[in-house]
């Protein structure tokens, strides 16, 4: 069995590599950075407030909502998707959050005939 010596040197970086006692090296910078500083953000929304564009998610679904409110699940089959939680995440979640698709049932989103439509935003864009 190894000693806690052994172990602890197998963790630490060769001497010659070993930085001064008050030296931050880059692991431990990293490691103290805060989000800002790193320059992580919450992702934009598919379509911003000022443009009329829209990402090639949002403008499908879209398209598959322009004859009328549809399921989820009708919305997947007509699209060609079938991993619910990726239509979520990419397509569902950023076009309801740019304001181009609302819930028919907004006061309950699990509600058992939650259909999703186009907004008026939604029907200017094309």
């Amino acid at each position: 069995m190894q000693d806690a010596a052994e172990r602890q040197a197998r963790h630490r970086p060769a001497k010659d590599v070993q930085e001064a006692p008050n030296a931050i090296n880059a692991y431990d910078r990293y490691r103290s950075l805060s989000e800002v500083e790193l320059g992580q953000r919450s992702r934009p929304p598919a379509c911003p407030p000022e443009s009329d564009q829209v990402s090639d998610q949002a403008a499908r679904l879209l398209a598959a909502l322009r004859k009328g409110p549809k399921t989820a699940a009708r919305l997947m089959a007509d699209m060609g998707l079938s991993h619910r939680p990726t239509f979520r995440k990419n397509y569902l979640r950023p076009a309801m959050s740019a304001g181009l698709v609302e819930m028919t049932h907004p006061e309950s989103p699990t509600h058992r005939n939650q259909k999703y439509r186009l907004t008026a935003r939604g029907r200017l864009v094309r």
